[in-house]
């Protein structure tokens, strides 16, 4: 017996079929996180072998809204909060790369609440802290 195997549409073109163009605009910003992810990983995994840590990398795992991680509209860590904490998220971000344990997280929480306590943050910012888990350790 021959039977015509046939595959199903892809995502794509079902997607715009059933929401229109708002599918398609779906799908493409899915595939920019995909490739914004990726890009962050692999710029991780470039420090962890080179020993450097860029400002750039320091500001998308810390600051930026939308890093491929997580969006982070709000509760977010501030411009000026970053530079002028720069070197602890240095520290911090090294800890991190070195040992995503539960106690290296009450750590980093403990830092946070310190930065509180000096007015250097608004609050403890849980979201951001653990998106940076998350991009350090994604296994």
């Amino acid at each position: 017996m021959d039977t015509e195997t046939t595959s199903a549409p892809k995502l794509s073109s079902a997607a715009a079929t059933l929401f229109g163009p708002a599918g398609k605009t779906f799908l493409e910003s899915r595939a920019q996180w995909a490739a914004d992810y990726k890009d962050l990983l692999s710029r991780i995994q470039a420090a962890r072998e080179t020993g450097t840590i860029s400002d750039k990398l320091l500001e998308d795992l810390w600051w930026t809204r939308s890093n491929g991680v997580a969006t982070i509209k709000t509760g977010a860590l501030s411009r000026k909060a970053l530079e002028q904490l720069q070197q602890e998220f240095h520290r911090l971000t090294w800890q991190i790369f070195s040992d995503g344990s539960e106690a290296t997280h009450r750590q980093v929480v403990d830092s946070f609440i310190a930065f509180k306590a000096r007015g250097l943050v608004v609050g403890v910012l849980h979201s951001v802290i653990n998106r940076v888990f998350a991009a350090a350790h994604p296994s």
